[in-house]
């Protein structure tokens, strides 16, 4: 199987939701500005990944999640140069002796990194196939749910997260089932007023009115992950009056991919008129599922 696509078509977090709720075992390499990024997935968790950027380079990431001091990294950088081929944390844990637990952690820290680092590519083509080419190591599997939100906190432009927004929706409510799997994003302790919101259904203006105290980036970025992720219901407006979901309807929003393939989340086994995104319809490509890292 391969599927060809631009990181534009729609919300990147939604192409990376759909892979993983897809279960899919492969590859996905994006080219953007001369560069390649690498993501991995093995039944839909995250599994390696690559970025050519110095910001991504082990002994930077390693640095700025403390695990490693700034005197250092000189020496590493040398036994890394000199160590070429080798598994760069199986290198760096030598040098400073890490435990397991310290090594489990940084290799969980890389891959998520590195991945998330996708959201700050403004323009690019991917190729997304059932091959995997990078080093797998066993016992790495990263949730994509937390990529996502890391991705969109850290790196998703405030121009293009805006935009992205305006797609998925204007009202959302968090659906119930969902609420055990909220742990998986990463949210920080800022995110419990949203995610209360969000249990009755809310809007962005909404949020910022009821809320002063909400940081509206940090609010954008959890309302897109949940989205992204079809942890939320998306109610279509009829006039001045919300129309809120009931009966445990399910609503999806279908994404497509550049050769006319779709990427698409979770589609309901049952569709209305008001439940069709105007972008498209679901695909055969298969009926995405939990990825098996995330389920409990």
């Amino acid at each position: 199987m391969e599927v060809r696509g631009s990181v534009n078509d729609r919300p990147w977090g939604m192409t990376l939701g759909a892979i993983a709720l897809r279960r899919h075992t492969g590859q996905l390499t994006i080219e953007a500005d001369g560069k390649r990024y690498c993501i991995a997935f093995q039944d839909g968790a995250i599994v390696a990944a690559t970025s050519p950027l110095a910001a991504d380079a082990i002994a930077r990431i390693a640095l700025t999640n403390h695990f490693i001091t700034s005197t250092q990294v000189p020496d590493i950088a040398r036994r890394l140069a000199a160590a070429e081929g080798r598994d760069e944390i199986d290198v760096l844990s030598e040098t400073i002796r890490f435990s397991p637990d310290q090594i489990a952690k940084l290799r969980h820290r890389v891959v998520a990194q590195r991945a998330a680092r996708t959201f700050s590519l403004e323009r690019g083509d991917f190729v997304l196939d059932d091959r995997i080419a990078l080093p797998v190591v066993p016992g790495v599997a990263v949730d994509h749910r937390h990529v996502i939100y890391l991705g969109v906190r850290t790196n998703l432009s405030e121009q293009r997260l805006i935009d992205d927004l305006r797609q998925l929706g204007s009202f959302f409510v968090l659906k119930p089932e969902a609420v055990d799997e909220l742990p998986r994003y990463g949210f920080d302790p800022s995110a419990e007023p949203v995610l209360d919101a969000l249990k009755m259904g809310t809007s962005l203006p909404e949020l910022e009115a009821s809320n002063r105290d909400i940081d509206p980036r940090s609010a954008q970025a959890v309302i897109y992950s949940l989205v992204s992720c079809t942890a939320c219901v998306i109610p279509p407006r009829t006039g001045t009056t919300q129309a809120r979901p009931t009966g445990g309807k399910r609503i999806t929003q279908p994404i497509k991919s550049g050769i006319g393939r779709t990427l698409a989340p979770e589609p309901a086994t049952s569709r209305t008129s008001t439940d069709r995104d105007p972008g498209g319809t679901a695909s055969g490509i298969g009926t995405p599922r939990e990825p098996a890292a995330s389920r409990t």
